[in-house]
């Protein structure tokens, strides 16, 4: 009997009850999960809106669509499935959206396409144009790239404040060896979890805990656990992705009875409820 229900119980999952569910803000979430729970209620969400990306799911189930209405999400897109279109986009001969507005999409089906167009691909981190960015010496937005094949170039190039919050793995050593407190406030918004004991030895008091409030470093768990915040702070912890949080995340703001529908763009909420489709 178990095994005929799951076959027929399907696991997507939607947010906890006790959330106030805001469409527009749950389209934003990321998370794979959401997809087909976001095209089922696709009547409840107000498209094109603000300045979120949209679930990269939705848009592409709706790509035709959305080609019309908000051709920018999906140049964004990551999903290999996007990518013929948003050369299309981004080839149109009067078109606002030109190849420089995708030159970070480490989508690898926009790989030849990217690498043909010769705009500056630094802060791209897609592995395959690792060769062409060194070969042509790419290097305006290099410091924020996440891509550890290319950690000794960006060393090469010597230290800047972007470099102390990127959390390329193959520039934890440098990080730490190049320290100085003028770059404190990079260093703390770093996710690299090979850099948490060291971002913590750097913490020396309670607001420091502000510092790190969004920081989703699984390293940085317990102290941002321990932490107790100002009121103007608390709700910036639904922003935290750490899943490790979540459950914290949520009794914290209850307890304090604050509106926590920002925890609809959270893509661990997703976790919990499960629901037939």
């Amino acid at each position: 009997m178990d095994l005929i229900l799951s076959t027929i119980l399907k696991p997507y999952y939607v947010p906890l009850e006790k959330i106030k569910i805001d469409y527009n803000v749950v389209a934003a979430n990321p998370n794979p999960r959401l997809t087909k729970y976001l095209i089922n209620n696709i009547d409840m969400i107000t498209l094109p809106f603000g300045n979120f990306r949209i679930n990269e799911g939705l848009v592409v189930h709706f790509i035709d669509q959305f080609k019309v209405i908000a051709p920018e999400e999906i140049v964004y897109n990551t999903d290999p499935k996007a990518a013929e279109t948003i050369i299309e986009i981004v080839s149109r001969k009067n078109g606002k959206l030109k190849p420089y507005h995708i030159r970070n999409n480490p989508n690898p089906g926009l790989t030849q396409f990217l690498t043909d167009s010769h705009v500056d691909l630094s802060g791209n981190p897609n592995p395959a144009l690792t060769k062409t960015i060194i070969e042509r010496n790419y290097r305006a937005e290099l410091s924020s790239n996440t891509n550890p094949e290319l950690a000794e170039y960006i060393i090469s190039l010597g230290v800047n404040n972007q470099l102390f919050s990127n959390p390329n793995p193959g520039l934890t050593k440098f990080i730490m060896e190049s320290f100085k407190y003028d770059y404190y406030h990079y260093l703390v918004k770093n996710t690299n979890p090979l850099l948490a004991d060291f971002i913590i030895s750097k913490l020396d008091d309670v607001e420091d805990c502000e510092e790190i409030i969004t920081n989703s470093n699984p390293g940085l768990t317990e102290v941002i656990r321990k932490c107790r915040y100002r009121r103007a702070y608390i709700e910036l912890l639904g922003e935290n992705t750490n899943p490790e949080l979540l459950d914290y995340i949520i009794d914290y703001l209850a307890d304090r009875r604050m509106e926590n529908s920002v925890l609809s763009s959270n893509p661990n909420i997703v976790k919990r409820k499960l629901i037939l489709l």
